[in-house]
């Protein structure tokens, strides 16, 4: 079983300014970065001019540079990128022109390929995409039509398929959908009418639903919602009044909720 751990970050701007010998495309001088997420050991980030470079664990593919060897300086492996997504160990990037490229692990068809084979390189998996999403061993993505689509993982019904078998290609699940987003194994999605739905699993009552039953299809837990996030084991929502409510997993008091009990519904905390 592969080891679960999980992280997500989002950067507005930073600013990386070093370099190494310009071989395998490792030097990077002063160049702006938008956004960076991070897998189980490694790290993707994408730079203000579209390019991408990833850094870390490699053993599954996961970095995209067309072999398994780990890195520990940034490799620059893509261009004309304006979005990313880190999942356990698989990575998304989805381009300029609306195409969805996927690499890494790919054991429960989370890169959409219509196999479960592993890859090294960054295959071109999907088209007319606007969003993506990516869970540990699953992914989502929204197109341009307001359609949901996801692929991978489905064990605890994350998918939002019905059931809990796996898929290898993209499935359609939902319309009328404006922004995704990926927990550890749970799924959640913001409608144009501003609620949020969420699926999957809910061991700590990371859906929002009042309880702590799994869902194989998304459920209505909220209104009103302008943005939504999830983490591995909760989930946050801002509401259109500018306040934040939060559910789920708060061992280490991360729903800011003034002390360390799970919550099974959103809590408003800010």
């Amino acid at each position: 079983m592969k080891k679960i751990f999980f992280s997500v970050f989002i950067l507005s701007t930073i600013l990386f300014a070093y370099c190494k010998l310009p071989q395998d495309n490792v030097c990077i001088v002063s160049t702006q970065f938008v956004m960076a997420d991070g897998g189980s050991d490694y790290s993707i980030i994408l730079g203000k001019d579209g390019t991408v470079w990833t850094t870390g664990r490699n053993d599954y593919g996961q970095l995209g540079t067309g072999n398994n060897t780990t890195r520990n300086t940034f490799t620059k492996i893509a261009d004309n990128v304006k979005m990313i997504a880190a999942g356990g160990y698989h990575s998304l990037i989805l381009k300029n022109d609306g195409t969805l490229w996927g690499t890494g692990s790919n054991d429960t068809g989370q890169l959409g390929t219509g196999d479960t084979a592993d890859r090294n390189t960054f295959t071109k998996v999907a088209s007319d995409v606007k969003m993506i999403a990516a869970g540990f061993d699953y992914s989502l993505i929204l197109k341009n039509d307001g359609s949901l689509w996801t692929t991978g993982g489905n064990n605890y019904g994350q998918l939002g398929t019905g059931d809990t078998a796996d898929r290898n290609t993209f499935t359609k699940v939902a319309d009328n959908v404006k922004m995704i987003a990926a927990g550890g194994y749970h799924s959640l999605i913001l409608k144009n009418d501003g609620t949020v739905w969420t699926t999957g699993y809910n061991n700590y009552g990371q859906l929002g639903t009042g309880d702590t039953a799994d869902r194989n299809t998304f459920t209505k837990v909220a209104y009103n919602v302008k943005m939504i996030d999830g983490g591995y084991a909760h989930s946050l929502i801002l509401k259109n009044d500018g306040t934040v409510w939060t559910t789920g997993y708060n061992n280490y008091g991360q729903l800011g909720t003034g002390d360390t009990a799970d919550r099974n519904t959103f809590t408003k905390v800010a």
